[in-house]
């Protein structure tokens, strides 16, 4: 899954970007042709303690 953005502004720590483009290959895809996080590798970064962590899985479904 690959987001394209660019930089709007970023002051005092804060980034704002604006998405452009977004794709995902074919594999990432449900039957219905929409991202599916469970096929996917996610990693976020933690900026306090500057290191990746890799998501899991959903655990709870939300707005029900």
């Amino acid at each position: 899954l690959c987001l394209e953005c660019c930089l709007v502004s970023c002051e005092n720590g804060i980034v704002i970007g604006k998405i452009l483009n977004t794709s995902a290959d074919e594999r990432v895809l449900d039957e219905e042709g929409l991202p599916d996080l469970s096929k996917m590798d996610l990693l976020a970064f933690d900026p306090i303690h500057d290191e990746y962590i890799e998501l899991g899985t959903a655990f709870y479904p939300a707005f029900r």
